[in-house]
């Protein structure tokens, strides 16, 4: 007689239910996977908004404090005009590939009895900026002689992919700036000093 041997009636899964678990799990992947691109997008979104404000306000404070212990303004410029700062350098703001700079001008005596200028500049913002990817900008300033007043127009915050800079410090914006002010007015010390001194610039 042969022995009593029970039957193994378990037989694992069938190839449709095996199927239908792999097609559920990768839905799921996808959603997954999906979710974190928009959120690491969005976040990043809020965080490139954010350093922009952050920028944008640096960027005015600066701005003011040079504006606004401007001693003397060079008269004969309308836009974005030369002027004497607190360390009695002449300087002007301009537009680099890196965001907005003080261009300073230092007298220099010849030996032909001229005084000229030569021209270097600095950033106004260093390292944070750049490290952010992002880049300040401006349109012009003015300097309303019978209101001592500077003006800036067009303060934004690219990022820098987002704009493009000529050598000429002319923007042009492929994207939204991430912050933005159309125009910020700067009172200066220097409203009862017309600065009626003309300098060469080489």
């Amino acid at each position: 007689m042969r022995p009593n041997v029970k039957k193994n009636h378990k037989q694992g899964f069938t190839l449709t239910e095996t199927l239908a678990t792999v097609l559920i799990m990768s839905l799921v992947t996808m959603a997954i996977a999906t979710g974190i691109t928009v959120v690491r997008s969005t976040f990043q979104k809020i965080q490139d908004k954010a350093n922009g404000q952050v920028l944008l306000s640096t960027t005015i404070t600066n701005l003011t404090d040079s504006f606004g212990y401007a001693k003397s303004v060079q008269s004969g410029h309308v836009d974005n005009p030369i002027y004497l700062d607190e360390t009695n350098h002449w300087v002007r703001i301009i537009q680099t590939k890196d965001g907005i700079a003080k261009e300073y001008y230092i007298e220099v005596s010849r030996s032909d009895t001229r005084t000229v200028l030569e021209k270097s500049h600095v950033e106004l913002l260093v390292s944070k900026s750049a490290a952010a990817g992002l880049v300040n900008t401006f349109t012009n300033y003015r300097y309303d002689f019978s209101k001592g007043k500077f003006t800036m127009n067009g303060l934004a915050i690219y990022g820098k992919e987002d704009v493009k800079i000529g050598e000429d410090g002319k923007v042009t914006a492929k994207e939204i700036p991430k912050a933005s002010l159309s125009s910020h007015i700067i009172s200066s010390v220097a409203d009862s000093l017309p600065g009626e001194t003309k300098l060469e610039v080489q």
